[in-house]
């Protein structure tokens, strides 16, 4: 069996893999985007926009 370690692509699977778990701890971004790709979609500014969020990142997602 070779050793995979040192190789570019073993690198970059474990790069993108941080980079997935740290985003994954940090849900505010990801959700700000959503929403406001969602509204620029949907959303009139001459009504209001009520959002609910569920489950333990609650908090963290609609901060802001």
């Amino acid at each position: 069996m070779s050793d995979l370690s040192g190789s570019s692509k073993s690198r970059a699977l474990a790069t993108r893999l941080f980079q997935a778990a740290v985003e994954g701890a940090a849900p505010f971004p990801h959700t700000r985007r959503a929403v406001a790709a969602w509204c620029a979609r949907h959303h009139r500014d001459d009504t209001r926009l009520h959002i609910i969020a569920l489950g333990k990142a609650a908090a963290s997602m609609t901060a802001g």
